[in-house]
């Protein structure tokens, strides 16, 4: 019993230190340092560097999602004293995320783009610990499941190569779902993207490279009813990992900039589920906040704009 409640406070200890860490730092890092280079006029550095922000975030929130394990609100618990239970899942995602364009024949201070981004995510859940009981019929306070996900995400043609994402993860529970409570969890998910390529071939106005690692925390809440189950949580992303840009303006001049900082992002989910047996289906739908304008910028993409996904979930728990 000691040692369930070191692992529980541990748990809570990495949701803690993940919201404590939060920090963002705007794209006029990249464009101070774009301006120091060869002559490109700021309105070409400020574009680049905004679309270089922008795809690196989105990019983590598609191979994020929101919910860890789909369709889930609560830890899975144990089946017979104490032998775990296992949970597997397999989601397709479309997600929708939108930059300035700086590919082909555009205007960086004109053009923006929609990018639609397909992903595959499987995962795995194994129960760790099963919680306590405040009443009989509440249960599942400090219960513990840890989790693994891999996903392959399909980039548009503007990228060079196709990515994906390994991530680990836990979720403690806080009220495991009863006849008369709603389930309530809280996962922390670390996945490393890898590295990808936006544009460099000889008819672009840019050159972006990055790596993403993104630290995800959610919280969520559901209930099943009879026949349907309804879900829906809130969180935050924190992306991290280098970036480099290459700006290339009308004459041939060139500048490079470079930057490492950490990227935080908002993001709400909700969806429905259903159940027969030890397979659970389920749909689900989010979207993550923007971030900020730089000053005086006078280009067409909205800063505000937010990256959404849809996606579909098989689940078999045994």
């Amino acid at each position: 019993m000691k040692s369930g409640r070191v692992s529980s406070m541990l748990a809570m200890g990495m949701v803690v230190g993940s919201v404590s860490v939060a920090s963002g730092q705007e794209a006029e890092i990249l464009v101070s340092r774009c301006l120091e280079g060869a002559s490109v006029a700021r309105t070409w550095c400020e574009e680049v560097a905004m679309a270089t922000q922008a795809l690196r975030a989105g990019l983590g929130f598609v191979g994020a999602g929101g919910t860890d394990v789909p369709g889930s609100s609560s830890t899975l618990g144990k089946k017979l004293g104490s032998v775990p239970r296992v949970s597997a899942s397999l989601r397709a995602t479309l997600g929708r995320l939108k930059s300035p364009r700086a590919t082909g024949a555009s205007r960086p201070d004109v053009d923006d783009q929609t990018l639609w981004v397909p992903t595959i995510q499987g995962s795995i859940v194994v129960s760790v610990l099963d919680g306590f009981s405040v009443v009989p019929s509440v249960g599942g306070l400090f219960s513990l499941d840890l989790l693994a996900t891999v996903s392959y995400l399909r980039l548009p043609s503007e990228f060079g190569d196709d990515s994906g994402t390994v991530g680990v993860g836990a979720r403690l529970g806080l009220l495991r779902e009863s006849f008369t409570a709603p389930g309530v969890s809280v996962s922390v998910v670390h996945r490393g993207l890898g590295e990808a390529t936006y544009g460099g071939r000889t008819s672009d106005n840019a050159e972006i490279t990055f790596d993403v690692s993104t630290t995800s925390v959610r919280a969520i809440i559901g209930k099943n009813l009879p026949f349907i189950g309804f879900f829906a949580g809130a969180g935050w992303d924190w992306h991290r990992g280098g970036m480099s840009m290459r700006t290339i303006a009308p004459g041939g001049a060139f500048s490079t900039a470079t930057a490492d900082f950490v990227d935080r992002r908002t993001v709400y989910f909700g969806g429905t589920s259903w159940s027969f047996l030890v397979v659970q289906g389920s749909i689900e739908a989010g979207w993550s906040s923007g971030f900020g304008d730089l000053p005086r910028r006078t280009g067409d993409f909205s800063a505000s704009s937010r990256p959404l996904f849809a996606s579909a979930a098989l689940r078999v728990t045994l």
